[in-house]
């Protein structure tokens, strides 16, 4: 668990790893990349963002073979990452892509009636996206490489792109985005 009013500071190649049947709880501290050669966030078990009303950033790199879930707040993904497990966002909680390079393969997905957000970087998405609640383009590209069905989609910046179909039932366009 990941409590109190600091954060956790990746330095010099480091790499976090949660092993497989292992849960790691995010609360009210981050993980940033701090100095030197890259670090890393290796999730091959859970990841889940369980209390807190603010946003809990990683800024290391995070990849994510297991699960991963968002039932407080927001979660923060600025470092990129490659993805084969899961992502979860509940009802009134945000997944953020804001920076870096993030790849969902087809084994990864992300669901839920939360909100994702893509507002920089670059999300290539070759996995399910079943997300119920909103989703929100405003920097960055955003490819989807599988058929999608967003229920809610929000531009107002960035590139929706990809080689599959993207079916939108309620667009609300407020920006320069590029579809």
């Amino acid at each position: 668990t990941l409590a109190g009013p600091g954060s956790l500071y990746l330095q010099d190649g480091v790499v976090l790893t949660n092993q497989s049947g292992a849960t790691l709880n995010l609360r009210s501290s981050n993980i940033y990349h701090y100095t030197g050669a890259a670090t890393k966030v290796v999730n091959a078990g859970a990841v889940v963002r369980d209390t807190g009303a603010g946003t809990f950033t990683i800024s290391a790199a995070f990849d994510n073979a297991g699960s991963v879930t968002v039932l407080s707040g927001t979660l923060n993904l600025s470092g990129g990452g490659t993805h084969s497990g899961s992502f979860a966002v509940a009802a009134a909680t945000t997944l953020n892509f804001s920076a870096g390079a993030h790849a969902l393969s087809g084994t990864s997905g992300v669901a839920g009636a939360g909100t994702v957000v893509f507002s920089g970087g670059t999300v290539t998405l070759s996995a399910p996206y079943n997300v119920t609640g909103a989703t929100t383009l405003s920097g960055g590209t955003v490819n989807f490489n599988a058929a999608v069905t967003i229920p809610t989609l929000t531009v107002s910046g960035g590139t929706l792109a990809g080689s599959a179909s993207v079916s939108v039932t309620t667009l609300s366009w407020t920006g320069p985005g590029l579809i």
